[in-house]
Parts: structure tokens; C-alpha cells; sequence
């Protein structure tokens, strides 16, 4: 059964049938509107293994970070930005991989979401340091512009908006702590809202800043991540600090096959040649080769060309990866679908 033979290349498994209504929706308004009726409804579809939008609805402003809820408030429409601690606790009921993109903007953001609603999928934004380091306040931006995205596409589903860790060598002033200046920009990544935090093994790998780590994560909601280098022992470094009295969300640069306890695998889509034999739950996937690919040649001024070409690209990653389905697991494994709960408005 293969997933995908390499980034260049088109998946093999479970494609979307542009037969289907319910994984057809394409730019046309007329399609986009009976989406957004099943949406309402809160209605599965089934589409093979990819279900239809079956958790917009529920109340997941409930999980947002505190970060989040600060940025957004508390509506019940609040773009339900979560922490990746949610994937790695609820990894064995999810029981799908989740989807990962880099920080994309406009009309690639917008195919991304339509996609993963379509899809009833959890989608991970990860953001590269120069993203957020390009001015004082671009972190926060960063955020404020993929809630944007989500309120405009009404997304209604989990979001995952991951700072990744610094991974160019940083330039200190003299007599300067590195560890320092790392923990400073990771407080300022807290308070802009995301829902996870990652950390090179430089790091995390030294007794003295883990546990400066710990304290400053000890009071907010989100998830840590680790940035594993090749070569290095995922399973000994996790080890190593969990005996420290740390947790960790996610690693990326594990191996598909890893065992890595409770922590979540990022890998490159490339490395997934086929899902037998994979324990997918808490397996992450970041598809941007696939994007990066599709979008050759296409001219970036078209937003619609672009949008279609992504969403098309997305919808089928999706699909190959067995994803769909994994936003309303989530919300049955919190408890969201409790009906008599969500009318008493009792906490979860």
C-alpha cells in the first residue's frame, strides 16, 4: 500500500474523487455553500477513510492556549488554536497521522484549511525562527494572521501553531548566556500564542537550562518540542529528560519507527513510503514537499490557480496519509461530543 513514492511524484492511495460532492468542493461558490450547510449541520460524511467536517461545532474554544484566549477571547467562534500537548496525550484515539505546513500565507493558508475542513482534520502551522524573528513583533502577527485566515475560511477545527526552535547559529553579545537569549525568545513565542514551543538539543540536552525550561513553562498550557539532529538518540534524549521532570510534545527527526514514548514523530512526507507496519498514532507529517512541488510554475499572482493547485495537493496528501477524521476523534476523546454537557456548559 503505498502512501507516496517520493515528494515529486502523485499519490497512489485513496486520491479524492472530483465525482464526489463531498470532496469536490472546489472555488466555485455555488460548492463552497453546500460545504458550509454540511458544516452547519455538523453532519460526517464519509468519503472512503476521509470523513466531512464532523467536528465544526463543537466547543473547542474550550482548549484554546491562555495565550490564545488572551489574543482571540473566548468567543465560541474563537479559532480553536490548541496545544500539541492535546496530540501526544489523545495520540492513541486520534489514531491517524496529523498533517503538518510550514507558515504559509493567502491563498496557500486558505487551500489548507478548506482542505483539512473538508477532511475533518487537525492541521500543525509550523513557523521558522527568521519568521518570527524579522521584527519585534512578527511572532504575534504570525498568529493573529492564521486566526485571521481561520475566522475568514470559518475553519472551526484544531490548530496547532508550532514555533520551531532556533536552528541557525545565533550571534550573543560578548558575555552574553546563549541559554539566556534562547529562554528570552521562547517567552516572547508564549506570549504570542503558540501552541507549542520546540527546543534544540543544545538546549534541552544541558541539566541547568531544562530546568530553567521547566520554570518557564511550569504556568502555560502548550507543549514543548524537540529538534533532534541526525544521528542523535531520540529515545535516549527523551529518556534523559524526562528523568528531568520534563514532558515533550513532539520530536522531530525521529524516524517513523521510532519508539518514543508519549512523544509525537515529526517526519518529512518523503519518509513515509507506506502506512503497514507504522504505529500512526502520534505520527506527524509535514507535507511541504508536496506543496512546494505542486506549486511549481504556477503563477503566484493567481490566487485562485494557487489555491486550487494547493488545496488539490493537500486534499490528496490527506487522503493517501489516512488523516481525515482526526478532529472529531480528538473532540470524542475530550469529551466535546457530550451533548448534555456542552448544553450544561460543564467543564472539561
Amino acid at each position: 500500500m503505498t502512501v507516496v513514492s517520493s515528494p515529486h511524484r502523485d499519490f497512489a492511495l485513496n486520491e479524492p474523487s472530483h465525482s464526489n460532492e463531498q470532496s469536490s468542493c472546489t472555488a466555485a461558490s455555488h460548492t463552497r455553500s453546500r460545504c458550509q450547510t454540511d458544516v452547519s449541520t455538523r453532519r460526517v460524511v464519509s468519503n472512503g477513510d476521509v470523513p466531512y467536517s464532523g467536528a465544526v461545532g463543537f466547543p473547542w474554544h474550550r482548549y484554546l492556549t491562555s495565550a490564545a484566549r488572551t489574543l482571540l477571547g473566548d468567543e465560541e467562534d474563537a479559532p480553536a488554536l490548541i496545544s500539541s500537548r492535546h496530540l501526544a496525550l489523545h495520540a492513541e484515539a486520534i489514531a491517524a497521522p496529523i498533517i503538518e505546513v510550514s507558515g504559509r500565507r493567502g491563498a496557500v493558508l486558505a487551500a489548507v484549511f478548506r482542505a483539512c475542513r473538508q477532511a475533518d482534520a487537525i492541521v500543525v502551522i509550523a513557523v521558522d525562527s527568521p519568521v518570527r524573528r524579522s521584527s519585534p513583533q512578527a511572532a504575534g502577527r504570525v498568529v493573529e494572521g492564521i486566526a485571521a485566515a481561520a475566522r475568514t475560511g470559518h475553519h472551526g477545527l484544531p490548530i496547532v501553531v508550532v514555533a520551531r526552535a532556533e536552528i541557525a547559529p545565533l550571534f550573543y553579545a560578548p558575555g552574553s548566556d546563549p541559554v539566556d537569549a534562547a529562554l528570552e525568545r521562547i517567552s516572547r513565542d508564549l506570549d504570542a500564542g503558540y501552541g507549542a514551543v520546540a527546543v534544540t538539543v543544545d538546549v534541552a540536552g544541558d541539566a541547568n537550562s531544562v530546568e530553567r525550561l521547566v520554570a518557564l513553562l511550569a504556568d502555560v498550557d502548550v507543549g514543548l518540542e524537540l529538534d533532534i539532529g541526525r544521528g542523535e538518540d531520540a529515545a535516549l534524549l527523551l529518556a534523559e529528560i524526562d528523568d528531568r521532570g520534563v514532558d515533550v510534545a513532539a520530536v522531530r527527526g525521529a524516524a517513523v519507527h521510532d519508539d518514543i514514548g508519549g512523544a509525537s514523530r515529526v517526519v518529512d512526507v518523503g519518509a513515509v513510503s507506506t502506512l503497514e507496519g507504522i504505529d500512526v498514532g502520534g505520527l506527524r507529517v509535514n507535507i511541504d514537499a508536496l506543496l512546494d512541488h505542486a506549486l511549481q510554475g504556477i503563477d503566484a499572482s493567481n490566487d485562485d490557480a494557487v489555491e486550487a493547485t494547493a488545496w488539490m495537493t493537500v486534499s490528496r496528501a490527506l487522503a493517501a496519509l489516512k488523516a481525515g477524521g482526526s478532529a472529531t476523534r480528538l473532540a470524542h476523546a475530550l469529551g466535546l461530543d457530550d451533548d448534555d454537557q456542552n448544553e450544561n456548559g460543564g467543564a472539561l
